[in-house]
């Protein structure tokens, strides 16, 4: 096709525009950028004032709450006695202590770990001896206190936040028996700060806990590494700092953030005019922009866009008339190359759909001489007449359950091997009895099928050989692997027009990974049937003759057994036939 070079092509249009727009924002940009300098800072000191109060307040709440916690813990009598005791009398204390401190736990789910150590004990679940006895060499005194911040050496939570630690020594009759360590995660006070750009640290007896993880963490505390006194926010080297004595924490609060060199001083009602000058400027720049883009692109992709919703909401597989779009010269070509697209699927639809006609046919052909060769090659009066002389030889020698074995042989053998695709509910029932019957004496009193099957559904139509596959799955995947006594329930009911027939059992089960693999491809466009053919055959079968709206659900648990769901749809009296892909709404 040739091109249409007299149009404008996109690229060219949206070079322009944008130079224009980069050279317009620049512009503004760069009158306001010197006064919103000031007003930063000055928000984010003022941002990091009340950060820093908030953080001070949760660590002194905390504090208070911890502090009586701990009081309690102290002053329980058995909890002093497990301290006192020795090794083989700890056993009576010990239960009551783990419940003390897990009521605790419960009720304040921040706090870690509560760890008590003596001179025979140590513990704790998130610290080693080691570690305890270095964390209680720290603690001076016998008033409850901070300690430090620190992470567990374990293995498995090393990679864990940081832990704020707190602690006392315990006291008997003026007597020092052990000790007590509180672990609280760091989040419980820095979580929601975690978003703020600021600095924050905690430091005592010369060295500073960071809270944050801020790049510039290091060089700020270097800064203040010089100072060590309470202070006012001020700037220190390239940092604003502000320092707050914690006294019932005995330490430092430091809140920082980097200075910005760029900040010039400001004056607001000039950055006002400023503003609303440039937001003027933008809205008349966007407005000759939307109109150009508007009529350049928006219109012509608008109506392309139409012309897919119509297609696609009508099911159209052809255009009527070929779509001819205005604007630039890819929008033109593009409306020309989906009308060719269209024309060629069209072409490609109708072939596809003869040359399926054909193999649909050549395999039906197929399968009914496969059938017609397997039929062939067993005589059924043979085999009727073998089943007769082995129920009359079982009846004669007194072996009635070998003898119903071979009625019910012959039944499950003619029921499907001859007669209708579509038979009614009470015969599906009728002949999965047999089945029954014939497995109940397999597992000798192992095995019990229930039947919930109402009355006025027993004439419903439904597919030969439906249920008879379920129940064999149920029995050889969930109820032949268990330990013990296993059971089959068999449910029908009707939902407007639905049938929902349910087969479950309590058995083994099926795995997470296994079911998860099942239930794809249970909803797989084709079936491979070579593997769970029971439940894969009787989803094709249901699929192929009522459409993909009807069909299987699995769910299972371990233990627990499996339960399956078959959704078919109501055959209405007169033999109204399925219609594939309708629901049953």
């Amino acid at each position: 096709m040739k091109k249409q070079t007299s149009f404008p092509r996109i690229k060219t249009e949206l070079t322009r525009i944008l130079a224009l727009a980069v050279l317009v924002l620049s512009v503004c940009c760069a009158l306001i950028y010197a006064f919103v300098q000031r007003i930063l800072v000055t928000n984010e000191n003022e941002y990091l004032l009340v950060s820093s109060q908030r953080l001070q307040n949760r660590l002194n709440s905390m504090y208070d709450h911890l502090e009586n916690l701990a009081v309690t813990l102290s002053a329980d009598g058995q909890i002093q006695e497990l301290l006192v005791a020795e090794l083989p009398e700890k056993t009576s204390f010990i239960r009551h202590m783990e419940s003390t401190i897990a009521q605790f736990q419960i009720l304040e789910s921040d706090i870690v770990d509560v760890a008590l150590v003596s001179e025979n004990m140590h513990y704790s679940s998130v610290y080693h001896d080691e570690e305890l006895d270095e964390i209680c060499s720290r603690i001076e005194g016998s008033d409850f206190q901070w300690v430090e911040t620190r992470r567990s050496s374990f293995v498995s939570l090393r990679e864990k936040e940081p832990m704020f630690l707190y602690g006392n020594h315990i006291l008997l009759d003026g007597t020092k028996v052990g000790t007590l360590i509180i672990s609280v995660k760091s989040s419980y006070f820095t979580g929601d700060l975690d978003s703020i750009p600021f600095s924050y640290g905690l430091a005592k007896d010369g060295q500073i806990y960071a809270l944050s993880q801020n790049e510039e963490d290091a060089e700020i505390w270097e800064q203040w590494d010089a100072v060590w006194r309470e202070t006012e926010l001020a700037r220190f080297g390239n940092a604003y700092i502000q320092s707050v004595f914690l006294d019932k924490m005995n330490c430092y609060l430091v809140s920082a953030h980097p200075a910005n060199h760029n900040y010039t001083s400001s004056n607001m009602r000039l950055l006002q005019i400023f503003i609303w000058s440039c937001i003027l400027v933008v809205a008349l720049f966007l407005f000759l922009i939307l109109a150009l883009v508007n009529k350049r692109l928006v219109k012509p992709l608008q109506v392309f866009y139409d012309s897919i919703k119509e297609i696609r909401s009508r099911k159209k597989r052809h255009l009527e008339n070929r779509l001819e779009l205005d604007g630039c010269l890819e929008i033109r070509e593009i409306g020309n190359e989906f009308s060719d697209m269209m024309e060629g699927i069209d072409e490609l639809n109708k072939t596809i759909f003869e040359n399926t006609t054909h193999l649909y046919e050549v395999e039906l052909e197929r399968q009914k001489a496969e059938l017609a060769y397997l039929r062939g090659q067993v005589d059924p009066h043979f085999l009727y007449n073998t089943l007769e002389v082995m129920r009359k030889q079982a009846l004669e020698k007194g072996a009635p359950e070998l003898a119903q074995m071979a009625v019910d042989m012959g039944k499950i053998f003619r029921y499907s091997s001859k007669g209708e695709p579509f038979v009614s509910l009470r015969e599906e029932v009728e002949i999965l009895q047999s089945y029954v019957r014939i497995q109940e004496n397999r597992f000798q009193g192992r095995l019990k099928v229930f039947y919930l099957v109402p009355e006025e559904l027993l004439d419903q139509k439904v597919m030969k050989m439906l249920l008879q596959p379920l129940v064999e799955n149920a029995i050889y995947h969930g109820i032949e692997p268990k330990t013990g006594k296993g059971a089959i329930f068999l449910g029908v009911r009707r939902e407007e027009n639905c049938l929902l027939l349910t087969v479950k059992d309590n058995g083994v089960g099926i795995g997470p990974e296994k079911l998860a693999g099942l239930k794809r491809e249970l909803e797989a466009e084709t079936f491979d049937t070579s593997r769970h053919v029971g439940i894969l055959n009787t989803q094709a079968r249901i699929r192929l003759t009522c459409g993909k709206n009807y069909g299987l659900t699995i769910e299972s648990a371990q233990p627990g057994g499996t339960s399956v769901e078959v959704r078919v749809p109501v055959i209405e009296e007169g033999g109204k036939a399925y219609v594939p892909g309708t629901d049953c709404g």
